[in-house]
């Protein structure tokens, strides 16, 4: 465990934690379930060999749009809401953890990886 990257082990174990103990609270978004219906299409195309469309969905059928969802599926297949936010919230950890170590390749002084990976939280758009 290299003790240079304290500050991304801390945020790592605050940000999962903070995902565990909120992540039922989240509210569904206007356009969530349409996407994930989407999603669920996709999975059963993949898995069945046939695609039927199960509603009219304001959403477009574009096969990389639906990918994301189509996991989520996957890995829900209960279709519990409360799941599909907590998935979302570890998958972006992903990307916290991607954005500090691409700071920290630039060479930046310590205390701009730190404000790196803050503003990314302050100023989230990951989905």
């Amino acid at each position: 465990m290299n003790k240079s990257h304290w500050f991304l082990y801390l945020f790592c174990f605050v940000y999962i934690a903070f995902s565990f103990l909120t992540y039922k609270s989240l509210p569904i978004a206007n356009g969530e379930e349409y996407r994930l219906l989407r999603g669920k299409e996709t999975l059963d195309h993949f898995l069945h060999g046939e695609f039927t469309e199960k509603m009219i969905q304001p959403i477009p059928n574009y096969f990389l749009y639906n990918l994301y969802p189509m996991v989520l599926v996957f890995l829900n297949p209960n279709f519990y809401y409360e799941w599909f936010h907590l998935f979302n919230l570890l998958f972006s950890l992903a990307g916290f953890v991607v954005v500090y170590f691409l700071a920290n390749s630039l060479k930046l002084r310590p205390v701009f990886k730190y404000l790196t990976l803050m503003s990314l939280v302050l100023f989230p758009r990951f989905f």
